[in-house]
């Protein structure tokens, strides 16, 4: 049977991989035999559409991580001026070490230097309440 005559069955097949992290789980979801998933995986028009929904549910991700770290940098800057010395000083150490870490270049007397590296966040106004 081509995978055309089977469009419902055929999504729900793409569902269950990204659901499940074996094969054989995924089939059993769908109540179709792990061989039958194993030989659409084979299938360049289904390899073609698990990839786009795989790159698709990552690119929703990397877009939520996004606005998480808008919010967390919103946060973290609310705490600076919270008033709370320690909540001020736990913010402050975090921001800092979201955008300073060590590079792991060993140097003479087997110090390590510390090198300033911008990580990409996006875009805040920090003076936003």
């Amino acid at each position: 049977m081509s995978l055309q005559k089977l469009p419902l069955l055929f999504d729900r097949a793409i569902v269950a991989l990204m659901s499940h992290a074996r094969v054989t789980d995924a089939a059993k979801s769908i109540n179709i035999a792990p061989e039958t998933l194993r030989s659409w995986l084979k299938n360049p028009e289904f390899s073609a559409a698990l990839d786009a929904a795989r790159e698709e549910a990552l690119s929703e991700t990397i877009n939520q991580l996004r606005l998480a770290s808008q919010n967390a940098v919103k946060a973290l800057s609310r705490n600076l001026r919270c008033g709370v010395p320690a909540a001020e000083i736990a913010a402050a150490r975090a921001i800092l070490d979201a955008i300073l870490k060590p590079s792991g270049i060993p140097v003479e007397g087997g110090q390590t230097p510390l090198r300033i590296e911008i990580v990409y966040a996006p875009q805040v106004n920090i003076n936003e309440p």
